[in-house]
């Protein structure tokens, strides 16, 4: 397996981590979730809300004033998902 981030569900196996998740990266990522719940991050809405960032900041940056605010609508929407 290639050890370069980000890991994904296939770097399981049988349960278990594969060797190159250190403890560290386990703790990071537990840290980084502190106060969102379980269904929230089963249910896609943190992936969604990074879809919608990384489109908001495409669209600002190439000046697609339309596409920016159909991608704040889609950010919205995501946050909806999270907080529910």
């Amino acid at each position: 397996m290639d050890s370069k981030e980000p890991w994904t569900v296939k770097d399981f196996e049988e349960g278990k981590l594969k060797s190159i998740v250190s403890d560290e990266h386990i703790i990071a990522a537990v840290n980084a979730c502190e106060g969102i719940s379980t269904e929230a991050l089963k249910g896609g809405g943190i992936k969604e809300l990074v879809g919608a960032l990384e489109e908001i900041v495409f669209a600002n940056v190439h000046g697609d004033a339309d596409k920016w605010n159909k991608s704040v609508d889609r950010a919205n929407a995501a946050l909806e998902l999270i907080d529910s």
